[in-house]
């Protein structure tokens, strides 16, 4: 986290003096940029637990609302089209934070199971 507020204060003007302002980089789109990435990384935390532990139907349901995250990005980004960029990032944030609420009630069954030693994945490669 301290990373990612040291990049969104110093990304836009290191991006101004080295690239002499043919692009810019707004903070908004660096701080939009910091954020789908720790979402991201959240998602892939939510999916992990499920995936190591979750019986064949927690996996299915966990399928189920990935494609529903998906749809979820693309409403987000249409949504998002008309305030730009970085509207349309945030946008795209939707689907991976209905995954990582998804993942995250799913794992923590797998977790809260007692018998998780003889769940239908347990053991399969």
């Amino acid at each position: 986290a301290v990373f990612g507020v040291v990049a969104v204060l110093l990304a836009p003007p290191a991006a101004r003096l080295l690239l002499a302002g043919k692009y810019e980089l707004t903070t908004g789109l660096v701080a939009a940029a910091v954020a789908l990435g720790l979402i991201r990384v959240a998602a892939g935390f939510a999916r992990t637990v499920p995936a190591a532990l979750g019986t064949l139907g927690e996996l299915r349901r966990l399928n189920i609302f990935a494609w529903a995250g998906v749809g979820a990005g693309i409403l987000g980004a249409y949504a998002g089209r008309d305030g730009g960029l970085v509207w349309v990032m945030l946008g795209t944030g939707a689907g991976w934070l209905v995954l990582v609420g998804a993942g995250t009630v799913i794992g923590a069954k797998c977790i809260g199971r007692q018998d998780v030693a003889h769940s239908d994945s347990a053991g399969e490669i």
